[in-house]
């Protein structure tokens, strides 16, 4: 049982968009995809690791399992909780019964859900919005 951890957020926290660091020297590069790289504190890159043995290091993100995926961290989370929470890794490996278990929650939603993105179709242009994706069936 983990009695205490550093969950944190990964975009714009502990890991930033190269639009957002400029001077990469005390950067590490965790992310590197053909139009955009991502990167994270060389410091804190470094010590990862072993700061994670005394504190699991467990990420908590929007991100789809697949873009979590892409990030190159210095361990593998005991943990990790992707797709806004929709998906919990345990080492890397999806945890069945959460997801059984949120699937079950989100179903009971999944109309509202449904109307809630028809709607949001319809007003791309007004509000600016370029993308609307359904993220692990869970949320948009």
């Amino acid at each position: 049982m983990i009695e205490k951890a550093f969950i944190t957020d990964l975009d714009g926290t502990v890991i930033y968009s190269h639009r957002r660091v400029g001077d990469t020297r005390n950067m590490t590069c965790v992310e590197d995809q053909p139009r955009y790289q991502s990167y994270m504190n060389t410091h804190l890159y470094r010590n990862l690791k072993r700061w994670d043995e005394v504190v699991p290091f467990i990420p908590l993100t929007t991100r789809s399992e697949e873009e979590y995926n892409r990030i190159r961290f210095p361990l593998t989370p005991q943990y990790a909780l992707v797709g806004n929470g929709a998906v919990l890794l345990k080492g890397g490996q999806r945890v069945v019964e959460w997801e059984q278990e949120t699937k079950e929650l989100i179903h009971k939603e999944h109309e509202v859900l449904k109307n809630i993105e028809a709607k949001l179709v319809d007003c791309l242009d007004l509000y600016n919005i370029q993308t609307l994706r359904m993220v692990e069936d869970a949320f948009l």
